[in-house]
């Protein structure tokens, strides 16, 4: 069985500029699309399910454009990199180094 589970996405810039960590909750929605749908609801679902739910975190990236197309701006290319780098971090196994276990 799983601890914990993080769920990635983005988020408008002029919300926040810096990575969001945010801790969830399990809690019953009534969405049917992958927009309504939310990460606290799949949680509900586990709970339900096996009694359970593990720790949910959600990492949020800032975006910059969220226009069609097919690469990254820069700067959110940037912190994406850098919000893997942190999640590779957050689940290597005690006492690896990355470099072992990435």
């Amino acid at each position: 069985t799983a601890d914990a589970v993080f769920f990635c996405d983005a988020h408008a810039a002029h919300f926040s500029r810096t990575l969001e960590w945010t801790d969830l909750t399990p809690r019953h929605t009534t969405g049917f699309t992958t927009h309504l749908f939310t990460p606290e609801s799949l949680l509900e679902i586990v709970r339900r399910c096996y009694g359970t739910a593990p720790k949910g975190v959600l990492v949020s990236v800032p975006g910059t454009s969220f226009d069609m197309g097919d690469e990254l701006t820069d700067e959110t290319k940037r912190l994406a990199d850098e919000a893997v780098a942190l999640l590779k971090a957050a689940l290597k196994p005690p006492g690896t180094t990355c470099a072992s276990a990435c």
